[in-house]
């Protein structure tokens, strides 16, 4: 058994480890009051809910440029847009990640690999925004040229 101290009430739980249940026993000095009980679950609860609207304004934040600042080119523009949401995606995985390691669940294992997965989504949307969008600039450039090498 593993013993734990926070503000004066003993927790002991059977596994070192992370598990998905509120502490076995709460105790100071015999019984644990209700009072002793709530403070221990808030202890957990409050700082989850806070990192929660942290993630959530973050991951809004992101959602502003590409709302806010729309491109004229509806091709650039999917790829803006894109970009952007991306971002907010990575930055809510990650907050719900963290919100979860605070409420004690062991998710660490699927977080890492959902957020590798849309990390490496990410950088496969924007290379290939990149060699599109390069691509495009490029056939336009030819295009200008031959007309203009055919003009004159």
């Amino acid at each position: 058994m593993i013993a734990y101290e926070y503000s004066g009430i003993h927790i002991f739980r059977a596994s070192p480890y992370f598990d998905q249940s509120w502490p076995d026993i709460c105790e100071v000095g015999g019984k644990a009051s209700l009072t002793q009980k709530v403070r221990t679950k808030m202890a957990q609860i409050l700082p989850a809910i806070i990192m929660f609207f942290i993630t959530v304004i973050f991951a809004a934040l992101f959602f502003v440029p590409a709302t806010k600042f729309p491109q004229k080119n509806k091709l650039i523009n999917f790829y803006w847009s894109g970009f952007w949401i991306y971002l907010a995606l990575i930055a809510a995985f990650a907050g719900a990640s963290n919100i979860l390691l605070i409420l004690q669940y062991d998710a660490m294992s699927f977080s890492n690999a959902a957020l590798m997965g849309i990390s490496a989504s990410f950088v496969l949307f924007v290379m290939f925004a990149w060699a599109r969008l390069s691509s495009s600039a490029f056939i336009a450039l030819f295009k200008r040229l031959r007309k203009n090498h055919n003009a004159a």
